[in-house]
């Protein structure tokens, strides 16, 4: 499935996996996630799966085709369309297999709890900081980082 805003493409799953997923409850997505780390622990980066080559075979033959209909707008005189067209291919989002999906977003997940933790450790140091100067005074409205009032 594509996000419309971001271009990023999910794999497809079948609908019980799928509704399981948006529970957070799929026994599908965990094993598959629990292999992931397993080989990010052994090995560092994921295996390659069978299909990466089909899926960047299909890659180069999409890209082709998109550039012979840009080359066929020029042709015609329809640079700006031609340039579109170019753009789109460029923005493409890059192949990836399912493994390596989960992968990113393992990463991904891991790079944005380290940003909170030391978002809330910089926070932190900062209230503490302001309690050492005494209690906060009702007239003086304090709400911390989460938009929650002490």
């Amino acid at each position: 499935m594509i996000d419309s805003e971001s271009g990023v493409t999910e794999p497809r799953k079948l609908d019980g996996i799928y509704r399981a997923a948006q529970r957070r409850e799929s026994t599908h997505w965990r094993q598959r996630a629990a292999a992931v780390a397993r080989d990010l622990r052994i090995n560092g980066n994921v295996t390659p799966e069978s299909g990466k080559a089909q899926l960047l075979e299909t890659r180069r033959q999409v890209v082709g085709g998109w550039s012979e209909v840009a080359d066929d707008l020029v042709r015609q005189g329809e640079v700006q369309l031609a340039g579109a067209v170019r753009d789109f291919v460029k923005q493409m989002p890059p192949v990836v297999t399912e493994r390596e999906w989960i992968r990113d977003r393992m990463l991904e997940q891991a790079r944005t709890r380290d940003e909170r933790g030391a978002y809330r450790r910089r926070v932190g140091a900062q209230l503490d900081r302001r309690d050492a100067r005494g209690p906060l005074q009702r007239d003086e409205p304090w709400r911390d980082l989460d938009g929650y009032s002490r």
